[in-house]
Order: structure tokens, then C-alpha cells, then sequence
């Protein structure tokens, strides 16, 4: 499954680009407001997030956060929990301050989203 925004180059073998990285292992992100995720034939789609995600800087939180989760978990894994929690943090602030704010916002409520995930997860 491909989003509408993918760009595909072709290469001199006639396979995409995309398909020559799925075919390292890599696992690749695409960031919007259905966030997938592909690993191998895997794809995770995580749903949520609002307008305020849109701004500069939202995807550098959601980079950081993976590359935090990918040092105890595997890159599918730590991708997967990363745009959930991104998307659940823009959520909580959208409901505090609608759609205005911005990525120091974000990470400011990060740490209690994922914290509440956690508990969520382990009661």
C-alpha cells in the first residue's frame, strides 16, 4: 500500500527507489496525517494528529523520539511507538490549545503522554 504523496525515481534496473530501500531491511516512515510505516512487506499505519502537526519541526520531535526508542527496541518497533506517541502529544495540546502550537510545545507534553501510554499499557 503507497500514499498519494510517494515519489518514486526510477532506477536503470526498472525498480523504484522505494522498493530498492525496502529491499535493505531499512524500515521507512512516511509522515502525514496517516502516518506509515514499512518494514520488509510490514506496514503499520498509525491514524491521529491534527492541523498543528503540520508546522515546521513536528517531524524532527517525531526523529528524535525514534532514535531514542530504536536504543532498547528494533527500528519497526521503536518507529511504530514514536508516530503513536507524536500524534497522541498533538492531540493532547489540541485539546488544551487548539491547533496552536508549536514543536517546544510538543515535546513539553511528550513525556506525559508516553509516560501515560506506559502505565495504560502495563495496568
Amino acid at each position: 500500500m503507497m500514499t498519494k504523496r510517494a515519489v518514486f525515481i526510477k532506477s536503470t534496473q526498472g525498480q523504484s527507489a522505494f522498493d530498492q530501500l525496502l529491499a535493505t531491511g531499512a524500515t521507512i516512515v512516511l509522515k502525514g496525517p496517516k502516518d506509515f510505516i514499512y518494514q520488509g512487506k510490514n506496514v503499520i499505519e498509525i491514524e491521529g494528529g491534527n492541523a498543528g502537526m503540520t508546522k515546521g519541526g513536528t517531524g524532527d520531535t517525531l526523529a528524535g523520539l525514534i532514535a531514542g526508542l530504536y536504543c532498547t527496541n528494533t527500528a519497526e518497533i521503536a518507529a511504530a511507538i514514536g508516530s503513536f506517541c507524536n500524534k497522541q502529544a498533538g492531540e493532547v495540546l489540541a485539546e488544551k490549545v487548539g491547533t496552536f502550537f508549536n514543536t517546544s510545545d510538543l515535546v513539553q507534553v511528550l513525556p506525559e503522554v508516553v509516560w501515560g501510554e506506559y502505565k495504560a499499557a502495563t495496568a
